[in-house]
């Protein structure tokens, strides 16, 4: 258990739902050829070419042998165990793990059957395909990103629907966003943050000029790749200047309807969706480069609404009172792109760039921290070796099928960069402890702190907290650090229904 110095228990908690009954060879080997993962053929072929002493009895038997044949991955053993198939092959693309989530979509990794190319597929969840809404609003993006192509910029190749479901296909991007880096390593050195906002810049630069506008710029929706590039993600909020096909209902934000990102998001977004231009994408940056150097956001506070009036009220923090080593004039720059009325900010990404431009030296660029190269193209070969971020990635833990079996099979499919579950994670380093109970699919842990006692058990959602003595405030916060909910404790157990995916606890 981390305490903050304010003495606040926090620690980060990555729900899932298990299935706790055991399924049996003939319910995995159907749901296995629903998937269309393989055919039935495929799957009696390979149960009679297992020797004698390893001929599967129940699913979990099978799905080991196939895991450890390499015909599925851990993801897709994970995803037929639990009858979870309609997404694992769509059209001509495999999904082999999942990556997270895109603003209202999930992201996988995947693979293209006859060309063999890993890509990133970010689909429509199948419960959001009648909500026209959504559908209007993924269509919007896929649109955006059909007409962009930059270094800086995710590239898109394809975008489909295959068994109802609507799927956008990406470049499969090995890298970290910049929300994780900090939280992994601390706030950047100047002149490195300075890089990743300067390629950054860069991209929405081209954006702009394409009539593209982001407008939900933020640490997370840019990922620094092992190559040293940042890269653009998520144009889920992106705006068209030119009419699209969708027509007028193509903007889809009604009055008093925010989406975006509030710590992140300008005043006038906040007022009015349809109002916004490129100056708020540079806001937003501005707000970005902040957390790279301050490691917090501009503005606290506890509800959504006080955190947008201190955007469009409260005065503008200076980077030097939080960093003394901070230069005066990137304080500056960055005073001006996060100005409360945009005809007092940069103009435009190009002047920007100007500004940052001139601040970057080699000295600048020395210093501890996530490395990264200047230029877009800059080859990893022609940097420094302590320039290159580490690509071992971190150390995998145990999933659903590595609970349900017997013995330990080795890693074979590269861990995916994103943060793993059960992370608690000081300024410098992370440590992850995980107990296994095979059976009901539980991971149980337990902290003593400041007599605080926590016994998160997790089944179908919810999420169990038995705290001693009560009265504790109880804060939960999802993967981009915002506030979901709020409650206190009356006595000594606390239920809460949490969505599945990866969250952060406080306790005060």
């Amino acid at each position: 258990m981390l305490l903050t110095p304010k003495g606040v228990a926090t620690m980060e908690v990555h729900v899932e739902a298990f299935s706790s009954m055991a399924v049996t060879l003939a319910s995995f080997v159907e749901s296995l050829t629903q998937s269309g993962l393989m055919t039935a053929e495929e799957v009696r072929a390979f149960i009679a070419a297992l020797p004698p002493g390893r001929q599967p009895v129940t699913g979990a038997d099978l799905a080991r042998e196939l895991y450890r044949a390499g015909r599925l991955t851990k993801y897709q053993c994970q995803a037929v165990y639990q009858g979870k198939t309609r997404i694992l092959v769509l059209g001509n693309y495999v999904v082999l793990d999942r990556l997270g989530r895109g603003g209202m979509a999930l992201v996988f990794k995947a693979q293209h059957r006859r060309m063999q190319r890993i890509v990133a597929l970010k689909v429509l969840p199948p419960e959001m395909i009648d909500s026209q809404e959504a559908v209007q609003r993924f269509q919007q993006e896929v649109k955006a990103v059909a007409r962009l192509s930059h270094p800086n910029i995710v590239t898109a190749y394809d975008a489909d629907e295959a068994n109802g479901i609507h799927f956008l296909v990406m470049e499969c991007v090995e890298g970290e966003n910049l929300l994780t880096l900090v939280r992994e390593y601390g706030p950047f050195p100047p002149g490195k943050a300075i890089a990743c906002i300067l390629q950054a810049a860069r991209g929405l630069e081209y954006a702009h000029q394409q009539g593209i506008i982001h407008r939900d710029i933020k640490p997370s929706n840019l990922l620094l790749d092992k190559r040293g590039t940042i890269k653009i993600l998520d144009m889920g909020l992106a705006r068209v200047r030119q009419p699209l096909a969708l027509g007028e209902d193509a903007e889809f934000v009604q009055a008093g309807y925010v989406l975006g990102s509030v710590d992140y998001m300008s005043p006038e977004q906040t007022v009015d969706m349809k109002a916004t231009d490129h100056r708020s994408d540079i806001y937003s940056l501005g707000c970005t480069l902040f957390y790279l150097l301050a490691g917090r956001t501009m503005y606290r506070g506890e509800t959504f609404v006080q955190r947008v009036l201190a955007h469009r009220e409260y005065p503008i923090p200076s980077l030097r009172q939080v960093r003394p080593d901070i230069p005066e004039g990137l304080d500056a720059v960055f005073r001006k792109m996060v100005a409360k009325k945009p005809k007092d900010r940069h103009q435009s990404m190009s002047e920007v760039i100007g500004d940052l431009q001139g601040l970057v030296t080699p000295a600048s660029l020395k210093g501890p921290g996530p490395y990264v190269a200047l230029k877009a193209n800059e080859d990893v070969r022609d940097l420094p070796a302590e320039w290159v971020e580490d690509t071992s990635g971190p150390t995998p833990i145990p999933s659903l099928d590595e609970l349900l079996l017997d013995e330990p099979i080795p890693q074979r499919v590269e861990p995916a960069p994103s943060p793993l579950a059960w992370s608690i994670r000081s300024r410098h380093r992370r440590r992850r402890l995980l107990t296994g109970l095979a059976m009901a699919g539980v991971a149980l842990v337990t902290w003593l702190v400041f007599g605080v006692i926590l016994r998160p058990r997790f089944r179908e959602g919810i999420l169990v907290l038995e705290v001693t003595p009560p009265g504790c405030t109880v804060k939960i916060y999802d993967a981009y650090d915002r506030l979901e909910q709020t409650r206190t404790t009356r006595n000594d157990q606390l239920s809460m229904l949490v969505e599945p995916g990866q969250h952060r606890l406080e306790i005060q």
